[in-house]
């Protein structure tokens, strides 16, 4: 865990036989608290690549006790590279209530990210994603997401009633 913040990719390779797959209860990842995280998690809030390349043959497709996965932190909070590494594993994932990557990255306006993700999650959270954005007024994640074929077809609840400050909570 600790390797995974320092961007230490020697470390957190010599640490991998005793904790991958390891669940911390609570990791502070910069300004993000992830509650029931991985170190997979841990960089890709932190944007550390090499760290994200080597731990996800390990850890991906695991999820947050609040049910996310390491796209959908990387998504929240802007790391473009790391979105792109991680699209094929994790992509399409969702939580209930249709809660994706793209929601995630329309939900901050994270633009290039939301390029990356939505051919891969337009039929999954793409509504969800628009309904996030226009709740946000995200205007240029509003007019891609629409370009993209995304429209909203039935009026829907919020997802989450109040925008955190920081990554998702």
């Amino acid at each position: 865990m600790e390797a995974a913040k320092r961007n230490d990719v020697d470390a957190a390779e010599r640490y991998i036989p005793q904790q991958i797959g390891m669940v911390a209860k609570l990791v502070k990842a910069g300004m993000v608290d992830i509650n029931g995280g991985t170190a997979l998690m841990v960089a890709a809030v932190l944007g550390h690549t090499e760290v994200v390349r080597l731990l996800m043959k390990y850890e991906s497709c695991m999820r947050s006790s609040n049910d996310l996965t390491a796209l959908m932190w990387a998504a929240a909070n802007g790391r473009t590279e790391v979105v792109r590494l991680l699209l094929e594993a994790e992509g399409g994932m969702e939580k209930e209530g249709g809660f994706t990557a793209l929601t995630a990255a329309s939900y901050f306006g994270r633009l290039e990210c939301i390029k990356l993700l939505l051919e891969k999650e337009k039929n999954i959270g793409g509504e969800s994603a628009l309904q996030m954005a226009s709740t946000w007024n995200h205007s240029e994640v509003v007019s891609l997401l629409k370009s993209g074929g995304i429209g909203l077809t039935e009026p829907r609840p919020r997802m989450l009633p109040r925008k955190p400050t920081n990554g998702l909570a």
